[in-house]
């Protein structure tokens, strides 16, 4: 029976030391679909989309927010010209967009990154 206990504790614990799992997806963005780096955060989205920016705003980059009633890219943190040596050494244009991972998991945040050069998906072009 103290084996059974211990072995449970012991996954309880192991599952929380693994927060984050990340995946590749697709996220609209500019009218069409892009290729993007997914990460789900056992967090709520406004506290993982303040760290994200202020990891970026420790670099020295400040975000430019898509804002609009009409605009469809609405809630995406552009950086452009940004060097982030964890993803890429060359500068890059990041976005990043934060949302709800669903009605459900009210407490848990996906974290979608897009990465460009001069206008193309650099995802897009690993792959091929």
């Amino acid at each position: 029976m103290k084996k059974l206990a211990f072995i449970l504790v012991s996954l309880l614990l192991l599952n929380q030391c693994v927060p984050a799992q990340s995946y590749e997806g697709k996220i609209e963005y500019d009218k069409k679909k892009q290729e993007a780096f997914v990460v789900d955060y056992p967090f709520p989205p406004e506290a993982a989309e303040n760290a994200l920016i202020a990891k970026l705003e420790k670099l020295g980059y400040k975000p430019k927010e898509e804002k609009g009633f009409l605009n469809k890219n609405k809630g995406f943190k552009i950086y452009k010209a940004a060097y982030l040596t964890e993803a890429n050494a060359a500068s890059l244009d990041y976005f990043f967009k934060v949302e709800r991972k669903s009605r459900k998991d009210k407490d848990e945040a996906t974290i979608y990154m897009v990465m460009q050069k001069d206008g193309s998906n650099i995802k897009t072009a690993m792959t091929a």
